[in-house]
């Protein structure tokens, strides 16, 4: 038979919303997308399957926050472009 990869790790670029979907369509396949900024020297968020739509950098680590600042360094709204902090 075909095997492949029970757990797939991607990380050092965001993932295109399409070829996350067709990653989470794999039956059998556990895709965890790594994210952090040049400044954290390591992955600091991470999505899992179905958390594309509301949090497109995904999630912070355990012990760890995340802020979306604007240039004066306050939060902005939902879904406003700030810089991730």
């Amino acid at each position: 038979g075909r095997h492949h990869p029970a757990h797939l790790v991607v990380g050092g670029e965001t993932v295109p919303p399409t070829l996350w979907e067709r990653l989470t369509a794999v039956d059998g396949v556990h895709p965890v997308n790594l994210y952090g900024p040049t400044e954290t020297t390591v992955d600091a968020y991470y999505w899992l399957p179905g958390d594309f739509a509301d949090r497109p950098e995904g999630r912070p680590v355990r012990g760890s926050r995340a802020y979306v600042l604007d240039s004066s360094l306050r939060p902005v709204p939902t879904g406003v472009t700030g810089e991730l902090y």
